[in-house]
């Protein structure tokens, strides 16, 4: 099930766009060509069959032409009917935000967005995404349309179609955006994550001797707000770990407010870096309320750190 694209015809003629596409193929040749087609997707489709995925792409419409109705198998085979229409789309998808909504129901909302989220996620732009990456994004904007987007649709903003791929266009941007910048709304902080990873090694464990503890200080500081509020997926669990023990040695866990939260992120990262069972007993409570309270103090106090401004010392 591929989306409806509306067609102008009449005496078996059929409303043609011109499009100039511009772009570089896999040798790195330029291509400057000038296709007619139904849509910005159909050129590019025509394009693509001839030459493979393009690199700095630049489409353009010239003009529109009036061609024979035999086109229309052409274009046919780039989009086929979709068998429902908005209303029942709309209601499918009320139904699954309310938690009433069949699996059938998922699949079809599913497939009917699916070439809107296909054609955003394989945007040239994002051409170094795994295809589990990809598969990822696809779910997740699949959910945004249903939890999101389509509950704030209304007919004053023009076609059902039009408004979510607006949408997912501009979501999948700052998807994209946040995976290869960190702290990406704010544009004096953004900065590339390969670049922040790499200063956040640099600064996090220079050696000890001969340097000032406020020094110490300050560039443990500089290296986790580079990372800022990132997923640290991308850096090792045991850096990480390292990284609380640092923050103990240089005799920053003061920063957390509660007693009981210092107590226990410092028996765990602390010289000796006791077991959670450890500490249970010897603070006398559980496993897994030592689990709890620690996750929280290592959240609270990234949260602090970040929150420093060093440039008011």
């Amino acid at each position: 099930m591929i989306l409806a694209i509306m067609t102008i015809a009449w005496e078996g003629e059929l409303l043609l766009n011109k499009y100039q596409i511009v772009g570089l193929d896999k040798t790195g040749r330029r291509v400057n060509e000038t296709v007619e087609a139904m849509s910005e997707k159909h050129a590019l489709s025509i394009i693509y069959d001839r030459y493979g995925k393009l690199t700095e792409l630049d489409i353009s419409q010239i003009s529109f032409l009036v061609a024979s109705v035999g086109n229309i198998l052409e274009v046919q085979k780039f989009y086929k009917s979709s068998p429902y229409a908005d209303s029942e789309i709309i209601e499918m998808m009320i139904r699954i935000k309310a938690d009433q909504g069949s699996q059938d129901d998922y699949m079809a909302v599913k497939e009917h967005f699916s070439p809107i989220i296909n054609a955003a996620v394989k945007d040239y732009r994002y051409r170094d995404l795994s295809d589990v990456e990809q598969e990822d994004y696809k779910e997740q904007l699949t959910r945004d349309i249903i939890s999101e987007f389509a509950p704030k649709f209304s007919a004053d903003r023009g076609q059902l179609l039009s408004y979510i791929k607006l949408k997912v266009r501009d979501r999948m941007y700052k998807y994209y955006d946040r995976k290869i910048n960190v702290n990406s709304n704010n544009r004096e902080k953004k900065r590339l994550r390969t670049e922040a990873i790499k200063e956040y090694y640099e600064l996090s464990f220079l050696p000890q001797q001969d340097i000032d503890l406020d020094i110490a200080q300050a560039n443990l500081v500089r290296a986790i707000q580079r990372i800022g509020n990132m997923d640290l997926k991308e850096i090792s669990r045991k850096l990480i770990e390292d990284t609380h023990e640092r923050i103990v040695e240089l005799g920053m866990h003061h920063l957390l407010d509660f007693e009981q939260q210092r107590n226990v992120y410092t028996l765990a990262y602390g010289q000796n870096r006791l077991k959670q069972r450890d500490i249970a007993e010897r603070l006398n409570t559980s496993q897994p309320n030592v689990s709890i309270t620690l996750n929280r103090a290592k959240k609270n106090i990234w949260e602090k750190i970040i929150k420093i401004n060093l440039e008011a010392k």
